[in-house]
């Protein structure tokens, strides 16, 4: 019986005003790609659509946050 090779998918989805936190998404996803077998998708909460969504098996968020409240 061959084995098939799981295939890990990630989508790292943030929000970002400044900048600030879709670089910390860029580093999210940089360390998500040195897994074995992992997939990553970045998207931003403009771009992300329901099949981003659908297509991954974890998700990271990040917003940033004002007057501690998230956007």
């Amino acid at each position: 019986c061959d084995e098939i090779a799981a295939v890990n998918r990630i989508l790292v989805l943030y929000d970002s005003h400044t900048g600030n936190v879709a670089r910390m998404a860029e580093l999210v996803a940089e360390g998500a790609r040195e897994v074995p077998d992992t997939e990553v998708r970045v998207r931003s909460v403009d771009d992300a659509t329901p099949a981003d969504v659908e297509w991954c098996d974890g998700l990271a968020l990040g917003s940033p946050t004002n007057m501690g409240l998230l956007s």
